[in-house]
């Protein structure tokens, strides 16, 4: 009985993720100039530290996964007031690494969807850093 309770409350903070993540996508395109880089850059920034620090997000043991969910959306909150972009690029990794231990299909939406944010993000790393080799 209580097995089910706990799959159910996990599958509603998989919904309630995406609702916030929609929230989120919708603030962050009304970013421009430094601030939407400044996101692109913290966000490609952190996961590649994710990636060498703890091998792919699946990966990484659950415990772990949601002890670092809460302390990225604690840094991303930290940053809200004094650069926003980098408070969304922390949001999205904390969205990542939460959605990957929830189950159903809204968690299975946003892990997809922040995995191509970071995807994204890499590539305008890549424009950023090839643009400046041309000067």
């Amino acid at each position: 009985m209580f097995e089910n309770i706990a799959k159910q409350w996990r599958e509603a903070r998989g919904t309630r993720l995406k609702e916030e993540l929609k929230d989120s996508v919708q603030r962050l395109n009304k970013l421009r100039g430094a601030d939407a880089q400044r996101f692109g850059l913290a966000l490609s920034g952190a996961y590649n530290q994710w990636l060498e620090k703890n091998g792919p997000v699946k990966e990484s043991p659950e415990s772990f996964r949601k002890q670092m969910a809460k302390e990225l959306m604690v840094l991303a909150k930290e940053r809200y007031g004094h650069d926003i972009g980098s408070s969304y690029a922390w949001a999205f990794l904390s969205f990542h690494v939460e959605s990957s231990f929830l189950p159903g299909e809204d968690a299975t939406f946003v892990h997809e969807t922040t995995a191509k944010c970071v995807s994204e993000a890499h590539e305008l790393v890549q424009k950023i850093n090839n643009s400046g080799r041309k000067n």
